[in-house]
């Protein structure tokens, strides 16, 4: 889990540069609506197994249009208990499974000031994996690759004037600029053979409206 929030800092990262560089290229403009977003929460399929899913987005606006590719990792647990003594019973995972999702939404994504909602929806490719241990101690491994219908509902909240941009949020740095932080709710699903569903906290960087 660390390596993949690692990565999707680095995406962040280069999509932060990049975004930057093409709000430079053209200050008669107002800038661009681009941001992404560290997404983690809980979630699952319907059933007997629990769990929590982590990923990311990365966002496009025009007009009130929106465009979003989502990458999400899913994995649940189903839990069994084993007697360490006549009242003592010590809990142990019987069987795992998790769903790895890359989507490409489109919705409609309404700005207040300094907060936003928006809905979307799109395809995704889904790659589901499980792996269980029988009665005989014998553990078993499936894999499948399917496609699916994916949901989204937003709220976010960002700063509702341009302002200077703060080294972890504290310190100022540079002239007050369009580029900052945001943070919001997600409401995530998919609808395939293996259907989910999720709440989750976002954590955004970018440009999340217009500023003049």
């Amino acid at each position: 889990m660390l390596l993949l929030i690692s990565k999707i800092k680095i995406i962040i990262l280069l999509f932060v540069v990049v975004s930057q560089s093409l709000y430079c290229q053209d200050t008669t403009r107002t800038n661009p609506i681009l941001f992404t977003e560290l997404v983690f929460g809980g979630g699952g399929s319907f059933g007997e197994y629990g769990g929590f899913l982590y990923g990311g987005t990365a966002n496009y606006q025009f007009e009130n249009n929106l465009f979003t590719i989502r990458y999400i990792e899913n994995p649940e647990f189903k839990f069994n208990a084993t007697l360490l003594a006549p009242t003592v019973q010590f809990p142990y995972v019987a069987s795992k499974m998790g769903n790895t999702e890359i989507a490409i939404l489109y919705g409609k994504r309404i700005i207040r000031d300094f907060v936003s909602y928006s809905f979307s929806a799109g395809l995704a490719h889904n790659n589901f994996q499980s792996k269980y241990r029988d009665e005989n101690n014998q553990i078993y491994k499936y894999n499948k690759v399917h496609y699916g219908f994916s949901y989204e509902i937003n709220i976010k909240w960002f700063n509702s004037k341009k302002e200077r941009y703060r080294i972890y949020m504290l310190v100022p740095v540079g002239k007050p600029t369009s580029f900052g932080r945001s943070i919001g709710f997600k409401l995530l699903g998919n609808i395939s053979n293996h259907s989910y569903l999720g709440f989750a906290v976002t954590y955004g960087f970018g440009y999340h409206k217009n500023y003049n």
